[in-house]
């Protein structure tokens, strides 16, 4: 039997409607090294007939059973204890995955991680149909709990274990619970792992036709155990200060001051209501009250029921609460709300006719306006001066608004690219007017070949070299932690480096990128620059950029999912410049300036697997779409994933 690669739980209780769409949903995922451990819980139902006949049907369906109802926390530890899987996931048996490749994908992206955690997505389902996400969509490479917002302690099922994780640190669910026991165990996990990793993809169906306890009527011991669950988790956390006070934020904000009280008014008694609040004030007068207060995400109403609870003034804080529970007075009916949206939608239509009319009249006027601005504000534009913040004046510069010849000027900041640097010369220099390369302190040969690309080369004279000698930080944590305007700011390079260049629109390009070899989309690359370097108006320029991977044999491979449409042109004037970003820089703007896109494939950007394409990297954690994607494609290579498993890659015979 082939290694089980991962372990599916599904406890079970009182699920036969939904358990063979559960169960189903498992069998026919397109990875098939997995286990499906079903936990009956002593369903009284048809459940054990059901799984019976699965277990004849499937041998990868073990059949665990309770001879007495023991709760869903036992369930899911009975299932855990004899899991054999590299990988464990929770699935409800009355819920389902909604894609075949779910576990095909989670298991890949957790191995190219290397993740002990992995977050993913799901989807509301109800009458047949899918909607609204369970939770907001993140994409994450290697995050942890300190330096990432992973602060959502719910959905157990949306969580991806490695197995040796949860043994190492002998995670249980804690017996006993009807409520809470997702947010006690994911504020237990969160904080012990070193890698945390999360992907956008809506792979589970959360069944809401089936009346769950949160919508059921609840009496006092359910809003104590609540209450209980949350000071525990509560106490998980305290040691990260940012997602203690995030958490404690949501429940004053929102969840227990708007829908929990909202439920306490119509569910509990006067008195019990009132030992309730007493019950919730002693566990908040554990807590740091003034951190609290000084929270910037706490709001009024948050501070407000915080502060009445800190004075435990009980008979205020109800008043103040009754609000939420009864809409402020107004009708809620669905009758009353069809009413308004009918009217509205009545206006809508009336008020759209004579809107387009109107529009229609002054669109114009408006589109000259629009005009008019840019002509002033590019008639009002100074000259910009940039000073560094460690005084050397022989680094400082201007951005000038003197015209400049029409042309194209391209940029590359280099640093040890002596692997690539000869043949990026070679398959850009005749189709630019310049090529400014700046080396940053390469420790290579990169210098010394960029030297004799100029002396050797027929266009060699089109080639210029300059060096900027400073150290500069690199993307992520250690660019966050540099003032913009210090020598050692990404933002402060680029714009040093844009001041190196003479024609009037500059490209943005990189040294491990290549121009295609094909002549007809070279000649659509010169016309395109050509457009751009002679307009009339000011344009930026984006063209698609191909990622290829070079794996360890030499062979080349794309990924279909990774082609970036990004602003690689832009005018060489003061009203444009680089500024800080998260990360990384980003390029700013003064005024609107239209962009003209390339949409035919004609440059590539080169990884190789051989080299470390992430050393300008200060972290391994990876949040924006595109460096998660770049980082995934390029772990699956050089882990020979794309041997396995060749879907999305595609073998390239020549650029």
């Amino acid at each position: 039997m082939c290694k089980v690669k991962v372990s599916v739980v599904i406890p079970v209780h009182n699920t036969e409607e939904y358990l063979e769409q559960c169960l189903d949903s498992v069998l026919s995922q397109t990875l098939e090294d997995i286990e499906v451990i079903v936990v009956n819980d002593c369903s009284p139902d048809g459940s054990a007939e059901i799984i019976d006949r699965y277990v004849q049907k499937d041998s990868r369906i073990v059949n665990v059973k309770h001879d007495v109802n023991k709760g869903l926390p036992e369930a899911r530890n009975s299932g855990v204890l004899v899991a054999q899987g590299q990988y464990l996931v929770h699935l409800d048996s009355d819920d389902y995955w909604c894609d075949k490749t779910a576990l095909q994908t989670l298991y890949r992206v957790a191995e190219v991680d290397e993740c002990e955690i992995l977050r993913f997505n799901g989807l509301h389902y109800s009458n047949g149909k899918h909607y609204q996400l369970l939770i907001a969509p993140e994409n994450v490479v290697n995050g942890t709990f300190q330096n990432h917002e992973f602060w959502n302690y719910r959905s157990i099922f949306l969580y991806f274990f490695k197995k040796s994780f949860l043994d190492k640190w002998g995670l249980q669910f804690m017996p006993g619970l009807t409520l809470g026991e997702d947010a006690i165990f994911i504020s237990s996990a969160l904080p012990l792992a070193n890698r945390i990793s999360s992907i956008p993809n809506a792979f589970y169906a959360y069944r809401v036709d089936n009346l769950s306890l949160m919508r059921k009527h609840w009496g006092f011991i359910n809003f104590k155990q609540e209450q209980e669950a949350s000071r525990i988790v509560s106490n998980n956390i305290e040691n990260n200060q940012e997602a203690h006070r995030k958490y404690w934020s949501f429940r004053l904000n929102h969840y227990w001051s708007k829908k929990l009280m909202a439920r306490a008014f119509n569910d509990l008694s006067v008195k019990e209501r009132m030992e309730y609040m007493k019950f919730v004030s002693d566990v908040v007068g554990d807590l740091d009250g003034e951190d609290l207060l000084n929270n910037a995400s706490l709001s009024p109403v948050g501070k407000k029921v915080l502060r009445l609870l800190l004075a435990k003034d009980l008979g205020s804080l109800e008043e103040y609460l009754s609000r939420f529970a009864t809409k402020q007075g107004a009708d809620s009916s669905l009758s009353s709300i069809r009413k308004r949206l009918g009217y509205l939608k009545w206006r809508g239509k009336s008020l759209s006719k004579k809107g387009y009319k109107k529009f229609k009249r002054l669109s114009g006027k408006v589109t000259g306006k629009i005009g008019l601005r840019r002509r002033l504000a590019r008639y009002r534009l100074q000259d910009k001066i940039f000073e560094n913040d460690e005084g050397l004046s022989s680094f400082n510069f201007t951005l000038t608004k003197k015209a400049k010849p029409r042309g194209v000027s391209a940029m590359l900041r280099v640093k040890n690219e002596e692997v690539n640097i000869v043949s990026c010369l070679e398959s850009i220099v005749e189709c630019f007017d310049e090529v400014v390369v700046i080396d940053n302190g390469s420790t290579d040969g990169t210098a010394t070949l960029v030297e004799n690309f100029q002396i050797g080369h027929p266009l060699g004279q089109r080639v210029s070299l300059h060096e900027y000698p400073f150290e500069v930080a690199k993307c992520g944590k250690e660019h966050q932690e540099t003032k913009e305007s210090s020598l050692s700011s990404l933002a402060y390079y680029y714009n040093w480096c844009v001041s190196r260049c003479q024609y009037n629109t500059v490209c943005k390009w990189d040294a491990d990128m290549l121009l295609s070899s094909s002549m007809t989309q070279r000649e659509i690359f010169k016309r395109y620059t050509l457009r751009l370097a002679h307009s009339r108006r000011l344009l930026t320029g984006s063209l698609p950029v191909q990622t290829v991977y070079s794996d360890k044999e030499g062979h080349k491979f794309i990924a279909e999912n990774e082609i970036n449409q990004e602003i690689r042109f832009f005018p060489n004037c003061p009203a444009v410049f680089f500024v800080k970003a998260w990360d990384w820089e980003k390029l700013h703007m003064e005024f609107p300036i239209h962009n003209k896109a390339l949409r035919a494939q004609v440059a590539y950007e080169l990884k190789d697997v051989k080299q470390d394409e992430f050393s300008h990297w200060s972290t391994g954690t990876f949040t924006g779409e595109r460096k998660v994607k770049e980082y995934r494609n390029f772990m699956y290579i050089k882990k020979l994933m794309h041997l396995d498993d060749q879907e999305g890659f595609i073998k390239m015979n020549a650029l």
